[in-house]
């Protein structure tokens, strides 16, 4: 049984968010200083359960039952799983703590097929809740109470309900939304860039989504005076930039 979408709103009032796309400024210097902002809540994106692995930075784990391989975990602190042949050194990093994952990418998407990266990382997340659009196939995550279904609304659109998320071309604008929603005091975004190859880094693409995020941004600071920054020095998503460290000032502020 799936988890109600409206038991979610206003459950982190006030809270600072950060979403994390997949894009390249997703470093482990970045994580690993978002990780200091008090009472942050992390949500990723589709594959960056994967990115962050590959980035050798550690999760608390929610990983129960069979995991990616029987031969390779390490407790730190949780079970998070290893990859064989890999010599992670993970002295000195600080765990991140992946409170949601949103994932619309379906489990046979290109993204899915490379070996680092593959379902099994969307599987068995270390997310407190996976949020799936109504129409993703069932039955395909460990633990399914972990599941909180939505409707998708109008693209394009600024509106978040009981009912539905508006959404845009790439996942992480639904997740902005997603974030209002959930009571969100500010919005950080770090890995949305719009650098990569094909499709969403065309012109067409980055020019739909700048619109979409700009209007999004206006809309949540004049309806409650929440803004969004982005966090990336890079690419081409164009809302307002800050650092990390000046928004976790911000944050200690409010």
């Amino acid at each position: 049984m799936s988890l109600k979408f409206s038991d979610f709103k206003n459950k982190h009032k006030g809270d600072p968010f950060i979403i994390l796309g997949t894009g390249p400024s997703i470093t482990k210097e970045a994580i690993q200083e978002i990780t200091w902002i008090p009472g942050v809540k992390l949500i990723g994106v589709n594959t960056i359960v994967g990115s962050l692995w590959d980035l050798r930075i550690p999760l608390f784990g929610y990983y129960k039952g069979r995991n990616l391989d029987e031969d390779c975990y390490v407790d730190f602190p949780n079970p998070v799983p290893f990859k064989s042949g890999i010599n992670y050194d993970l002295c000195g990093t600080r765990p991140a703590e992946l409170n949601y994952l949103v994932v619309v990418d379906p489990p046979y998407h290109a993204a899915f097929r490379k070996t680092h990266n593959n379902f099994d990382f969307i599987k068995y997340a270390p997310a407190d809740t996976l949020f799936v659009p109504d129409n993703y196939p069932q039955d395909v995550f460990h633990d399914p109470g972990r599941e909180c279904r939505f409707h998708l609304g109008k693209q394009g659109g600024v509106t978040v309900d009981e009912d539905h998320i508006d959404y845009s071309i790439t996942t992480p604008y639904l997740t902005c939304l997603l974030a209002a929603y959930m009571g969100a005091g500010d919005i950080g975004i770090l890995g949305v860039d719009l650098t990569m190859e094909g499709n969403m880094g065309s012109i067409g693409a980055v020019k739909t989504m700048n619109n979409h995020f700009g209007r999004l941004c206006t809309h949540l600071y004049e309806t409650s005076g929440v803004l969004m920054r982005n966090f990336s020095d890079i690419g081409k998503l164009d809302i307002p930039r800050m650092s990390i460290r000046a928004f976790s000032d911000l944050s200690r502020l409010k």
